[in-house]
């Protein structure tokens, strides 16, 4: 594989995978700081005028320790069961329907953690591994899509059978943007895209969360192989306009145009001098994932530091964790390990443990 991580050595290309792994906790670790973040501002009401006077950053987070919600439980699953894929199939192409079952494997682990069972008939491990750690048997507000679809799976390979457009497909994807560029070429945008779409399937089967899925897979891609995120976001958009494949993954071709719509919405508000309380309320409160992919976004177009993104990203009526936390990630996917929000990580509860969780799976699905 020839990447943007590449060097030169005996006049051999090889990817500096220690670079990709680094970046891969990063953009895990920011997730979960904005997880962390942003809970305590969900289902609270935002008035505009409150949106100029939000400190730069939030002077609580500095000395308490805040919990991390499902979003961040169901992202270290995500990466537990491509860690389990990932060490017998290092190879491209990728086995889509091996890797969907193992993710789903992981998260009927995950359904158990919160004192639930499925009608699910094939064996499901229910020890070692995360299951290990007792801070993931806490009960972090779970989403009731996740938890809906994961209790009536009745194969590991079935997709979601609901109309769900949710933001929580999404976060679950950071470790799959950095195996894709670790397994295959530079530019099967196709694949990626389609894994992505795939993995969100598991819990969420609405048109609008399976495109944002494939097109957020896509972007954090496109951001670990090295490009900023304007070039990124150029790249994902044009890849959506411009690729006829995707209408062959049985996507509706309307929740494709939805999504890109928002999108090239979300680049020009951030470019306009429209008062950002006022393009926020314009692209939504970011219960659905495209608006949550949406705010993410415009929040890292927008902010100039670390801590406005967070601002930015946490303070509206709607989805606020999971909203922050795909904004950490994008954050800490463009940033790597220096950025200033790193030492937050030392705020949240269960620091010890997920620390040590993501430095022991990272380097399982990134050989």
């Amino acid at each position: 594989m020839i990447g943007f991580f590449c060097q030169k050595l005996g006049g051999q290309e090889i990817m500096d995978k220690a670079q990709l792994r680094a970046k891969t906790k990063a953009s895990m670790f920011s997730a979960a700081i904005g997880d962390a973040f942003g809970s305590p501002y969900e289902f609270k009401t935002v008035s505009p005028t409150h949106n100029c006077v939000l400190p730069i950053i939030d002077s609580p987070f500095c000395t308490e320790h805040r919990n991390f919600t499902d979003d961040t439980q169901l992202l270290i699953f995500s990466a537990e069961g491509l860690a389990d894929y990932a060490t017998q199939n290092q190879t491209s192409p990728i086995k889509s329907d091996v890797l969907i079952e193992a993710v789903s494997h992981a998260f009927q682990r995950w359904l158990f953690t919160q004192d639930m069972s499925s009608i699910c008939q094939d064996p499901i491990r229910l020890n070692g591994g995360l299951l290990e750690y007792p801070f993931v048997y806490q009960t972090r507000s779970p989403g009731a899509t996740c938890i809906d679809a994961l209790k009536d799976m009745q194969r590991l390979s079935q997709p979601a059978c609901n109309f769900s457009a949710g933001a929580g497909a999404l976060l679950r994807l950071i470790p799959h943007a950095a195996f894709c560029l670790n397994t295959l070429s530079d530019d099967d945008y196709l694949t990626v895209f389609k894994l992505g779409s795939e993995i969100a399937g598991i819990t969420h089967g609405h048109g609008h969360a399976l495109v944002s899925a494939g097109i957020f897979n896509l972007l954090m891609f496109l951001l670990f192989k090295g490009l900023d995120l304007d070039s990124s976001l150029k790249v994902s958009l044009h890849f959506l306009l411009t690729n006829k494949n995707i209408h062959n993954l049985y996507i509706d071709k309307a929740h494709i145009t939805d999504v890109t719509i928002l999108l090239l919405n979300v680049v020009a508000l951030a470019k306009s001098n429209t008062p950002t309380n006022d393009a926020i309320a314009a692209i939504g409160e970011g219960w659905v994932s495209p608006q949550a992919l949406g705010l993410a976004i415009y929040a890292n177009l927008k902010a100039k530091t670390g801590h406005e993104m967070l601002r930015l990203s946490a303070w509206h009526n709607g989805d606020s964790d999971t909203v922050c936390a795909l904004a950490g990630g994008i954050y800490g996917a463009i940033h790597g390990t220096a950025h200033e929000l790193m030492p937050y990580i030392e705020n949240i509860s269960g620091k010890p443990e997920l620390n040590k969780i993501i430095n022991h799976l990272v380097p399982k699905f990134i050989q």
